[in-house]
């Protein structure tokens, strides 16, 4: 069985997130709560919120297609499934999963880490993945379309060179606590077939 390469170091990453974010705190309640958005997607405090504690901003399209078939990987506040049958999970370490296919030619990573903030800034959180993902990339990443996966927003970042493709959607959920949730999705070969990967996986997301 092929090991999967290292991913982005997700643990160093969203620490540095968590530390720019704010001082500690945590929520209560029973299931996932997106983190309030205003009308330019930027969330801001719950005073300044009008939505009820357990709306869901509409921040993006939800995925239309049909949702991947293959193993499900599940981590303690979302699921998602791999793309097809031909996709091995990798064992899920706390807040840490994912998956990849035999040949090398696809990986996926989901995660999910405790900001520091009761009111953290998804905005902020993607500006420090996308200049991350900039630092590490041999080719162009930039912030793409808002996608709301299971009723809660995020954001995308999208970067393609080389037949290598990378897709990233970062989100955030005030309850159980605060946490910073994020799916990394690489492939090498067509763009066709990465672009349906990308949507059967986010189609198949399920908040837990």
């Amino acid at each position: 069985m092929i090991k999967p390469a290292s991913p982005t170091p997700l643990v160093a990453l969203l620490l540095g997130a968590t530390l720019a974010l704010g001082s500690s705190a945590c929520g209560s309640g029973e299931g996932p709560e997106a983190a309030p958005a205003s009308s330019s997607g930027a969330p801001v405090s719950p005073s300044e919120s009008e939505a009820s504690p357990s709306a869901a901003p509409e921040t993006g399209a939800e995925p239309e297609a049909e949702p991947a078939t293959g193993p499900r990987v599940r981590l303690p506040v979302l699921q998602v499934r791999l793309p097809d049958d031909t996709w091995t999970p990798s064992p899920v370490q706390g807040g840490f999963g994912g998956g990849f296919t035999e040949d090398g030619t696809g990986q996926l990573f989901v995660n999910q880490f405790p900001t520091v903030s009761s009111n953290p800034s998804l905005d902020q959180l993607a500006e420090i993945r996308l200049e991350q993902l900039r630092r590490d990339e041999s080719f162009p990443v930039a912030i793409g379309d808002e996608v709301t996966v299971d009723g809660i927003g995020g954001v995308s970042l999208e970067g393609s060179g080389g037949g290598t493709h990378v897709f990233v959607l970062e989100t955030l959920v005030l309850q159980p606590e605060p946490l910073a949730v994020a799916v990394e999705i690489r492939t090498r070969g067509g763009q066709a077939l990465h672009r349906e990967r990308v949507e059967s996986v986010l189609a198949s997301w399920q908040w837990r």
